[in-house]
Protein backbone atom coordinates (compact mmCIF):
# COMPACT_ATOMS: atom_id res chain seq x y z
CA UNK A 1 0.00 0.00 0.00
CA UNK A 2 1.57 3.30 -1.05
CA UNK A 3 1.76 6.24 1.32
CA UNK A 4 -0.94 8.37 -0.38
CA UNK A 5 -3.50 5.57 -0.35
CA UNK A 6 -2.61 4.78 3.24
CA UNK A 7 -3.18 8.42 4.25
CA UNK A 8 -6.59 8.43 2.55
CA UNK A 9 -7.69 5.19 4.21
CA UNK A 10 -6.44 6.38 7.59
CA UNK A 11 -8.44 9.62 7.32
CA UNK A 12 -11.62 7.95 6.09
CA UNK A 13 -11.57 5.34 8.81
CA UNK A 14 -10.65 7.73 11.63
CA UNK A 15 -13.64 7.59 14.08
CA UNK A 16 -12.94 11.02 15.57
CA UNK A 17 -12.72 12.55 12.11
CA UNK A 18 -16.02 10.91 11.09
CA UNK A 19 -17.81 12.33 14.14
CA UNK A 20 -16.35 15.77 13.47
CA UNK A 21 -17.40 15.53 9.79
CA UNK A 22 -20.98 14.70 10.79
CA UNK A 23 -21.14 17.60 13.23
CA UNK A 24 -19.59 19.94 10.64
CA UNK A 25 -22.20 18.93 8.02
CA UNK A 26 -25.01 19.46 10.52
CA UNK A 27 -23.83 22.97 11.42
CA UNK A 28 -23.21 23.87 7.76
CA UNK A 29 -26.75 22.84 6.82
CA UNK A 30 -28.14 24.95 9.66
CA UNK A 31 -26.16 28.01 8.59
CA UNK A 32 -27.35 27.60 4.98
CA UNK A 33 -30.97 27.41 6.12
CA UNK A 34 -31.15 29.92 8.96
CA UNK A 35 -28.05 32.04 8.50
CA UNK A 36 -25.55 32.82 11.19
CA UNK A 37 -26.89 32.12 14.68
CA UNK A 38 -25.10 32.18 18.03
CA UNK A 39 -21.62 30.70 17.48
CA UNK A 40 -22.32 28.60 14.37
CA UNK A 41 -19.77 30.37 12.21
CA UNK A 42 -17.05 30.16 14.86
CA UNK A 43 -17.75 26.44 15.30
CA UNK A 44 -17.41 25.82 11.57
CA UNK A 45 -14.10 27.70 11.51
CA UNK A 46 -12.75 25.68 14.46
CA UNK A 47 -13.84 22.40 12.86
CA UNK A 48 -12.14 23.38 9.61
CA UNK A 49 -8.92 24.09 11.50
CA UNK A 50 -9.32 20.73 13.27
CA UNK A 51 -9.65 18.91 9.91
CA UNK A 52 -6.52 20.59 8.59
CA UNK A 53 -4.52 19.69 11.68
CA UNK A 54 -5.68 16.04 11.63
CA UNK A 55 -4.79 15.74 7.94
CA UNK A 56 -1.34 17.24 8.52
CA UNK A 57 -0.58 15.12 11.62
CA UNK A 58 -1.84 11.91 9.99
CA UNK A 59 0.19 12.55 6.85
CA UNK A 60 3.38 13.26 8.81
CA UNK A 61 2.97 10.09 10.94
CA UNK A 62 2.42 7.83 7.95
CA UNK A 63 5.24 9.36 5.95
CA UNK A 64 7.66 8.96 8.88
CA UNK A 65 6.48 5.42 9.68
CA UNK A 66 9.11 3.27 7.96
CA UNK A 67 7.64 0.03 9.25
CA UNK A 68 4.34 0.81 7.55
CA UNK A 69 2.26 -0.85 10.29
CA UNK A 70 -1.30 0.52 10.16
CA UNK A 71 -3.75 -0.10 12.97
CA UNK A 72 -5.93 -3.18 12.69
CA UNK A 73 -9.18 -1.21 13.01
CA UNK A 74 -8.40 1.09 10.10
CA UNK A 75 -7.40 -1.82 7.84
CA UNK A 76 -10.29 -4.17 8.58
CA UNK A 77 -12.67 -4.46 5.63
CA UNK A 78 -15.91 -4.20 7.66
CA UNK A 79 -14.83 -0.91 9.21
CA UNK A 80 -13.66 0.44 5.84
CA UNK A 81 -17.04 -0.24 4.24
CA UNK A 82 -18.87 1.07 7.30
CA UNK A 83 -16.84 4.31 7.20
CA UNK A 84 -17.48 4.80 3.48
CA UNK A 85 -21.20 4.15 3.99
CA UNK A 86 -21.32 6.68 6.86
CA UNK A 87 -19.57 9.34 4.77
CA UNK A 88 -21.98 8.77 1.85
CA UNK A 89 -25.01 8.90 4.18
CA UNK A 90 -23.87 12.07 5.96
CA UNK A 91 -22.97 13.81 2.68
CA UNK A 92 -26.24 12.81 0.98
CA UNK A 93 -28.51 13.77 3.86
CA UNK A 94 -27.02 17.14 4.71
CA UNK A 95 -26.11 17.85 1.07
CA UNK A 96 -29.80 17.54 0.15
CA UNK A 97 -30.76 19.88 3.01
CA UNK A 98 -28.20 22.43 1.80
CA UNK A 99 -29.58 22.12 -1.73
CA UNK A 100 -33.13 22.81 -0.46
CA UNK A 101 -31.83 25.92 1.31
CA UNK A 102 -30.41 27.23 -1.95
CA UNK A 103 -33.58 27.13 -4.12
CA UNK A 104 -37.08 28.61 -4.07
CA UNK A 105 -36.29 30.84 -1.07
CA UNK A 106 -35.94 27.73 1.08
CA UNK A 107 -33.35 29.30 3.34
CA UNK A 108 -30.74 31.96 3.92
CA UNK A 109 -28.47 30.50 1.24
CA UNK A 110 -31.09 31.10 -1.47
CA UNK A 111 -31.23 34.80 -0.56
CA UNK A 112 -27.44 35.06 -0.67
CA UNK A 113 -27.39 33.45 -4.13
CA UNK A 114 -30.17 35.78 -5.31
CA UNK A 115 -28.29 38.81 -4.02
CA UNK A 116 -25.13 37.71 -5.79
CA UNK A 117 -27.09 37.41 -9.05
CA UNK A 118 -29.19 40.57 -8.85
CA UNK A 119 -27.74 43.04 -6.33
CA UNK A 120 -25.35 45.74 -7.49
CA UNK A 121 -23.95 48.89 -5.86
CA UNK A 122 -23.10 52.30 -7.30
CA UNK A 123 -21.05 55.07 -5.73
CA UNK A 124 -23.41 58.00 -5.10
CA UNK A 125 -21.36 61.01 -6.20
CA UNK A 126 -24.11 63.48 -7.19
CA UNK A 127 -25.91 63.24 -3.86
CA UNK A 128 -26.62 66.95 -3.28
CA UNK A 129 -30.29 67.51 -3.99
CA UNK A 130 -29.91 71.29 -4.38
CA UNK A 131 -27.25 70.98 -7.08
CA UNK A 132 -28.27 67.88 -8.99
CA UNK A 133 -31.91 67.27 -8.10
CA UNK A 134 -33.26 63.81 -8.85
CA UNK A 135 -31.28 63.62 -12.11
CA UNK A 136 -28.06 63.05 -10.14
CA UNK A 137 -29.38 59.70 -8.88
CA UNK A 138 -30.08 58.30 -12.32
CA UNK A 139 -26.95 59.82 -13.88
CA UNK A 140 -24.76 57.96 -11.37
CA UNK A 141 -26.62 54.70 -12.01
CA UNK A 142 -26.58 55.16 -15.79
CA UNK A 143 -22.79 55.54 -15.87
CA UNK A 144 -22.31 52.00 -14.54
CA UNK A 145 -25.55 50.28 -15.57
CA UNK A 146 -27.16 51.83 -18.69
CA UNK A 147 -30.83 52.59 -18.07
CA UNK A 148 -33.70 52.54 -20.59
CA UNK A 149 -34.31 55.99 -22.07
CA UNK A 150 -37.96 55.97 -21.02
CA UNK A 151 -38.56 54.95 -17.42
CA UNK A 152 -41.76 54.35 -15.50
CA UNK A 153 -42.26 54.27 -11.75
CA UNK A 154 -43.95 51.49 -9.84
CA UNK A 155 -45.71 52.71 -6.70
CA UNK A 156 -43.86 55.83 -5.41
CA UNK A 157 -40.42 57.39 -5.33
CA UNK A 158 -39.48 58.64 -1.87
CA UNK A 159 -36.39 60.47 -0.75
CA UNK A 160 -35.25 62.62 2.16
CA UNK A 161 -32.53 65.26 2.32
CA UNK A 162 -31.09 67.42 5.06
CA UNK A 163 -30.83 71.21 5.26
CA UNK A 164 -27.48 71.09 3.42
CA UNK A 165 -29.08 69.28 0.50
CA UNK A 166 -27.43 65.88 1.07
CA UNK A 167 -29.77 63.01 0.28
CA UNK A 168 -30.12 60.81 3.37
CA UNK A 169 -32.72 58.25 2.30
CA UNK A 170 -34.03 56.92 -1.01
CA UNK A 171 -36.49 54.35 -2.27
CA UNK A 172 -37.71 53.84 -5.82
CA UNK A 173 -38.82 51.00 -8.08
CA UNK A 174 -38.54 51.90 -11.77
CA UNK A 175 -38.76 49.92 -14.98
CA UNK A 176 -38.58 50.27 -18.74
CA UNK A 177 -37.48 48.56 -21.96
CA UNK A 178 -33.90 48.69 -23.18
CA UNK A 179 -32.85 49.20 -26.80
CA UNK A 180 -33.39 45.48 -27.48
CA UNK A 181 -36.96 45.62 -26.22
CA UNK A 182 -36.21 43.67 -23.02
CA UNK A 183 -37.96 44.74 -19.83
CA UNK A 184 -35.59 45.91 -17.12
CA UNK A 185 -36.50 46.85 -13.56
CA UNK A 186 -34.48 48.52 -10.80
CA UNK A 187 -35.28 48.58 -7.10
CA UNK A 188 -33.23 51.52 -5.84
CA UNK A 189 -32.27 52.16 -2.22
CA UNK A 190 -29.53 54.20 -0.58
CA UNK A 191 -27.26 53.50 2.37
CA UNK A 192 -26.23 56.86 3.80
CA UNK A 193 -23.36 55.33 5.81
CA UNK A 194 -21.58 53.72 2.87
CA UNK A 195 -22.66 56.42 0.39
CA UNK A 196 -23.64 53.72 -2.09
CA UNK A 197 -26.81 53.28 -4.11
CA UNK A 198 -28.01 49.69 -3.98
CA UNK A 199 -29.76 48.22 -7.04
CA UNK A 200 -31.84 45.04 -7.20
CA UNK A 201 -31.98 44.20 -10.89
CA UNK A 202 -34.81 42.55 -12.83
CA UNK A 203 -37.25 42.08 -9.98
CA UNK A 204 -40.90 41.21 -10.55
CA UNK A 205 -42.86 44.31 -11.56
CA UNK A 206 -46.29 44.96 -13.05
CA UNK A 207 -44.97 46.64 -16.19
CA UNK A 208 -48.17 48.09 -17.60
CA UNK A 209 -46.26 51.08 -19.10
CA UNK A 210 -49.01 53.50 -18.19
CA UNK A 211 -48.11 57.05 -19.25
CA UNK A 212 -49.46 58.22 -15.88
CA UNK A 213 -46.38 56.59 -14.30
CA UNK A 214 -43.70 58.40 -16.33
CA UNK A 215 -40.50 59.32 -14.48
CA UNK A 216 -39.55 62.28 -16.71
CA UNK A 217 -42.05 64.70 -15.09
CA UNK A 218 -40.32 64.19 -11.74
CA UNK A 219 -36.86 64.98 -13.11
CA UNK A 220 -38.00 68.05 -15.04
CA UNK A 221 -40.21 69.41 -12.26
CA UNK A 222 -37.47 69.17 -9.63
CA UNK A 223 -35.10 70.91 -12.04
CA UNK A 224 -37.47 73.90 -12.18
CA UNK A 225 -38.05 74.21 -8.42
CA UNK A 226 -35.88 76.58 -6.40
CA UNK A 227 -36.19 74.51 -3.25
CA UNK A 228 -34.14 76.77 -1.01
CA UNK A 229 -36.29 79.75 -1.92
CA UNK A 230 -39.69 78.10 -1.87
CA UNK A 231 -39.61 75.56 0.93
CA UNK A 232 -36.57 75.74 3.17
CA UNK A 233 -37.88 78.89 4.79
CA UNK A 234 -39.30 76.48 7.38
CA UNK A 235 -35.72 75.97 8.63
CA UNK A 236 -36.14 72.28 9.36
CA UNK A 237 -33.33 69.74 9.65
CA UNK A 238 -34.84 67.25 7.20
CA UNK A 239 -37.14 67.42 4.19
CA UNK A 240 -38.92 64.83 2.08
CA UNK A 241 -39.98 64.39 -1.53
CA UNK A 242 -42.71 62.11 -2.81
CA UNK A 243 -43.69 61.31 -6.40
CA UNK A 244 -46.17 58.73 -7.62
CA UNK A 245 -46.80 59.82 -11.19
CA UNK A 246 -50.00 61.47 -12.35
CA UNK A 247 -52.68 61.71 -9.69
CA UNK A 248 -56.02 63.36 -9.02
CA UNK A 249 -56.55 65.98 -6.32
CA UNK A 250 -60.29 66.24 -6.78
CA UNK A 251 -61.31 69.90 -6.44
CA UNK A 252 -58.94 70.68 -3.59
CA UNK A 253 -56.30 73.29 -4.51
CA UNK A 254 -54.59 73.25 -1.09
CA UNK A 255 -50.82 73.29 -1.50
CA UNK A 256 -50.98 72.90 -5.30
CA UNK A 257 -48.57 75.07 -7.26
CA UNK A 258 -48.15 75.57 -11.00
CA UNK A 259 -44.48 76.02 -11.84
CA UNK A 260 -42.92 76.99 -15.15
CA UNK A 261 -39.51 76.05 -16.52
CA UNK A 262 -38.17 79.50 -15.64
CA UNK A 263 -39.06 78.87 -11.97
CA UNK A 264 -42.11 81.16 -11.80
CA UNK A 265 -44.76 79.80 -9.43
CA UNK A 266 -48.52 80.28 -9.20
CA UNK A 267 -50.55 78.92 -6.31
CA UNK A 268 -53.75 77.32 -7.54
CA UNK A 269 -55.57 78.68 -4.50
CA UNK A 270 -54.84 82.22 -5.72
CA UNK A 271 -56.03 81.72 -9.30
CA UNK A 272 -58.89 79.29 -8.72
CA UNK A 273 -61.68 81.88 -8.50
CA UNK A 274 -60.43 83.80 -11.54
CA UNK A 275 -60.60 80.72 -13.76
CA UNK A 276 -63.52 78.91 -12.17
CA UNK A 277 -65.82 79.40 -15.18
CA UNK A 278 -63.39 77.91 -17.69
CA UNK A 279 -62.31 74.98 -15.55
CA UNK A 280 -64.13 71.67 -15.51
CA UNK A 281 -63.24 68.29 -14.07
CA UNK A 282 -61.04 67.20 -11.20
CA UNK A 283 -57.53 68.60 -10.78
CA UNK A 284 -54.94 66.11 -12.04
CA UNK A 285 -51.22 66.42 -12.65
CA UNK A 286 -47.78 64.87 -12.36
CA UNK A 287 -47.42 66.35 -8.91
CA UNK A 288 -44.12 66.42 -7.03
CA UNK A 289 -44.71 66.83 -3.30
CA UNK A 290 -42.21 68.42 -0.94
CA UNK A 291 -42.96 67.93 2.74
CA UNK A 292 -41.43 68.00 6.20
CA UNK A 293 -41.24 64.49 7.72
CA UNK A 294 -43.25 63.97 10.91
CA UNK A 295 -45.00 67.30 10.34
CA UNK A 296 -47.35 66.50 7.45
CA UNK A 297 -50.35 67.44 9.53
CA UNK A 298 -48.85 70.69 10.83
CA UNK A 299 -47.29 72.04 7.62
CA UNK A 300 -49.06 71.59 4.28
CA UNK A 301 -46.80 69.99 1.64
CA UNK A 302 -46.02 71.93 -1.54
CA UNK A 303 -47.31 70.00 -4.55
CA UNK A 304 -45.75 71.17 -7.81
CA UNK A 305 -47.14 70.70 -11.33
CA UNK A 306 -44.80 71.70 -14.15
CA UNK A 307 -46.26 73.61 -17.11
CA UNK A 308 -44.32 73.31 -20.36
CA UNK A 309 -44.72 72.14 -23.97
CA UNK A 310 -44.26 68.40 -23.37
CA UNK A 311 -47.10 66.01 -24.21
CA UNK A 312 -47.32 64.80 -20.62
CA UNK A 313 -47.68 68.36 -19.31
CA UNK A 314 -50.47 69.11 -21.79
CA UNK A 315 -52.31 66.01 -20.56
CA UNK A 316 -52.64 67.54 -17.07
CA UNK A 317 -56.01 68.94 -16.04
CA UNK A 318 -54.93 71.87 -13.92
CA UNK A 319 -55.97 75.48 -13.64
CA UNK A 320 -54.27 77.53 -16.36
CA UNK A 321 -52.95 80.75 -14.86
CA UNK A 322 -50.57 83.05 -16.72
CA UNK A 323 -46.81 83.11 -16.53
CA UNK A 324 -45.79 86.79 -16.56
CA UNK A 325 -42.19 85.85 -17.30
CA UNK A 326 -43.02 83.79 -20.39
CA UNK A 327 -46.00 84.71 -22.53
CA UNK A 328 -45.25 81.91 -24.96
CA UNK A 329 -45.96 79.06 -22.56
CA UNK A 330 -48.80 77.06 -24.02
CA UNK A 331 -51.84 76.27 -21.90
CA UNK A 332 -53.33 72.78 -21.78
CA UNK A 333 -55.68 71.93 -24.68
CA UNK A 334 -58.81 71.97 -22.55
CA UNK A 335 -58.29 75.71 -22.03
CA UNK A 336 -57.85 76.42 -25.76
CA UNK A 337 -61.10 74.96 -27.04
CA UNK A 338 -62.13 76.85 -30.20
CA UNK A 339 -65.72 75.78 -29.69
CA UNK A 340 -66.00 77.86 -26.55
CA UNK A 341 -67.71 81.21 -26.75
CA UNK A 342 -65.20 84.01 -27.21
CA UNK A 343 -64.25 86.12 -24.23
CA UNK A 344 -64.22 89.88 -24.18
CA UNK A 345 -61.06 91.35 -22.70
CA UNK A 346 -60.29 95.03 -22.06
CA UNK A 347 -56.95 96.31 -20.83
CA UNK A 348 -56.18 99.62 -19.16
CA UNK A 349 -52.46 98.82 -19.18
CA UNK A 350 -50.14 95.88 -19.64
CA UNK A 351 -50.90 94.74 -16.09
CA UNK A 352 -54.49 95.81 -15.43
CA UNK A 353 -57.49 94.60 -17.40
CA UNK A 354 -60.99 93.13 -17.33
CA UNK A 355 -62.33 89.91 -18.81
CA UNK A 356 -65.99 89.05 -19.43
CA UNK A 357 -66.79 85.36 -19.43
CA UNK A 358 -69.78 84.36 -21.63
CA UNK A 359 -72.43 82.32 -19.85
CA UNK A 360 -75.16 81.98 -22.50
CA UNK A 361 -76.07 82.90 -26.05
CA UNK A 362 -79.49 83.20 -27.71
CA UNK A 363 -80.87 84.86 -30.89
CA UNK A 364 -77.52 86.35 -31.75
CA UNK A 365 -76.97 87.83 -28.30
CA UNK A 366 -74.30 86.84 -25.80
CA UNK A 367 -74.75 87.19 -22.08
CA UNK A 368 -71.66 87.81 -19.92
Amino acid sequence: MNKLKQIAVSLITNPILLIAYGFFSYKLAEVCKYGRRNYDLQILILLTIFFILVIIITSIKIIKDKNNNPRKLTTSKPWKYTSIALIIAITSFYGYNIYKSSVNFGGKLSWLILRAKTERSVEFEHNNFYKYGVAGIFNDINEKYPLPKKLYISNELQLKFNSDGKITDLYAFVYGKNKDGQEKSYLITYDNKSNKITLILDGIVNGDYNEDKLLDPLVETVRAINIKKSYLKNNEREYGLLYGGKRSWGYDTTGLINIYEDGHELKLEDIYNMHLEEFSGEITGYSVSLYIPNKKEEITPCRYNLINDTDWSKSQNILPGENPNNEGVEKPDEFNNPNKLSKEEFYLSNKIGYKLNPVDAALGSIFY
